[in-house]
């Protein structure tokens, strides 16, 4: 079986390169993880700027303002928005589109979905809680919302809608509601702030489909890590490769020995033959039902295991420079690290497909 992107898939995957390289470059990356530019600020600007492509409304039906396509079409989206490590939340906006469009009753559905697929809506997803990603074992649900939600990815912003994993399933929670409450974290990836969210007897709105629903936009939610995580590797290449070429040591570039040349085959290696996995597992969300509680975990765990791989090597081949402040070496790295946390990590991934398939 041939499996390849379709042209329309590589021009827009190609639109968002170009928009990331001529508006928000590593550079500005670069400032905002120094501070010296307002980080919110870009990440608004990037957010806007998506939004004109209309990158949040490519999942949502078309009589709610949306393209109706694929996960496939936003993963190829999240895989260059990792490569650039772009600032700001992209993961939120599109599983709440996903819950409400596979969970939303009409009412909630017409409500909501229109100013989500516009961009003018500030969402969040919130999942997880001591540290557990799996929404069945929530300690929220049977009532009013009481308790707490970390690892929230939210840039500060207004906060219209919340959609929460519960014991139940998924809720919606209008956040002009009472009792909501979240607090900024100090996370490791510079580039996605985090923050948790305390709800005290706050009302919220079930979705249909209960602890399934959760599941399924559970495995979005991976698939979409695997192809941030897959961009974010091959740039981490790229920087070797380029950095490797122009270093010069003993008069000679550091890619003329054989040593090197070595590591960086071995991270080429380890991530160019890995970009089918997240395709196909985009691919199975839609057309393979039956195949994605494999597939997702198992994309999700291999490709941010390898990021995490290749942005280490990436600090090597930098040499003394890369463990330094200055060099960008660290945003991949500390990235990588976050893309591999959430929603599971890599060996409970793989625990959870070893009990899935009985193995």
């Amino acid at each position: 079986m041939k499996f390849d992107l379709s042209e329309d898939q590589r021009e827009f995957a190609s639109a968002v390169d170009d928009l990331m390289e001529k508006k928000f470059p590593l550079s500005t990356l670069r400032s905002v993880v120094d501070g010296e530019v307002d980080g919110p600020g870009v990440a608004e600007g990037l957010h806007v700027a998506l939004a004109a492509m209309g990158v949040f409304g490519l999942v949502v039906p078309e009589e709610h303002g949306g393209f109706g396509l694929e996960l496939l079409d936003v993963a190829v989206v999240a895989e260059r928005l990792g490569r650039a490590a772009a600032p700001g939340v992209f993961l939120g906006p599109v599983l709440a589109a996903y819950a409400l469009q596979l969970g939303g009753c009409p009412r909630q559905q017409a409500h909501w979905l229109p100013p989500l697929a516009a961009g003018t809506l500030g969402v969040a997803f919130a999942v997880c809680e001591d540290g557990r990603w799996d929404a069945a074992r929530s300690g929220l649900g049977g009532g009013p919302l009481r308790g707490r939600k970390d690892w929230v990815l939210d840039e500060g912003g207004p906060l219209d809608l919340l959609i929460v994993a519960t014991s139940e399933g998924l809720s919606v929670v209008d956040c002009a509601a009472a009792g909501v409450r979240r607090t900024p974290l100090n996370g490791i990836d510079l580039t996605r702030k985090l923050a948790s969210v305390t709800f005290d007897d706050v009302v919220h709105e079930p979705l249909t489909g209960g602890t399934e629903l959760a599941r399924r936009v559970g495995h979005a939610a991976r698939i979409l890590l695997a192809a941030d995580a897959y961009g974010g590797a091959s740039r981490c290449v790229e920087l070797a490769v380029d950095y490797a070429k122009t270093r010069e040591q003993f008069g000679v570039p550091i890619g003329s020995f054989q040593a090197v040349k070595h590591q960086l085959a071995d991270m080429d290696l380890a991530v160019e033959p890995a970009q089918g996995l997240y395709w196909y597992a985009a691919h199975a969300f839609d057309h393979v039902p039956a195949d994605v509680a494999r597939f997702a975990p198992l994309a999700k765990a291999h490709l941010t295991e390898r990021y995490v791989e290749v942005a280490r090597r990436l600090v090597e081949v930098y040499g003394g420079f890369g463990f330094t402040w200055e060099c960008d070496a660290h945003i991949f790295l500390k990235r990588a690290l976050l893309d591999r946390a959430q929603f599971g990590t890599p060996r409970e991934l793989r625990a959870e497909i070893a009990t899935n398939t009985a193995w």
